[in-house]
């Protein structure tokens, strides 16, 4: 998916300003988790700005890490709802598996959260209908 290989086990911040699948180049890396890293991306020829998740090198060996993420991204990608995250594509090349997919701008639901401010009884229901229409969206 690169020009180059990574160069440690998290490619973390070393990925910021490649150009990643001939058509992505990082901005900045926006957070990570067990599985990889999330990065902000630019889409060179649109100008788009979308989320590029990398999985980790060490899983991007393993076929069946690999088997389960393209599952995944392939899976998410055929649901359509307003609440539900859209996937653009998913791809493997030079040492690297990722996908790209629409970048969301705002606060999460966890950090609302963990605000630890009260929610209105009419902000819980709008975002209980929101949650049940995506998950409904995702199991049909």
């Amino acid at each position: 998916m690169g020009e180059e290989g990574p160069t440690a086990e998290n490619p973390g911040k070393e990925l910021v300003g490649r150009v990643l699948a001939g058509r992505y180049r990082i901005l900045e890396m926006l957070g990570e988790g067990a599985m990889g890293a999330v990065y902000l991306a630019e889409h060179l020829h649109i100008g788009r700005r979308d989320a590029i998740k990398v999985l980790r090198p060490s899983l991007s060996k393993d076929p069946e890490a690999i088997a389960r993420f393209t599952r995944g991204a392939r899976n998410a990608s055929r649901v359509r709802h307003p609440n539900v995250l859209a996937i653009h594509g998913a791809e493997a090349s030079d040492g690297l598996v990722g996908l790209w997919c629409e970048l969301i701008d705002g606060p999460t639901l966890e950090g609302l959260v963990n605000d630890g401010e009260a929610f209105a009884d009419e902000a819980l229901l709008a975002i209980a209908e929101q949650l049940c229409g995506a998950l409904g969206a995702v199991h049909e």
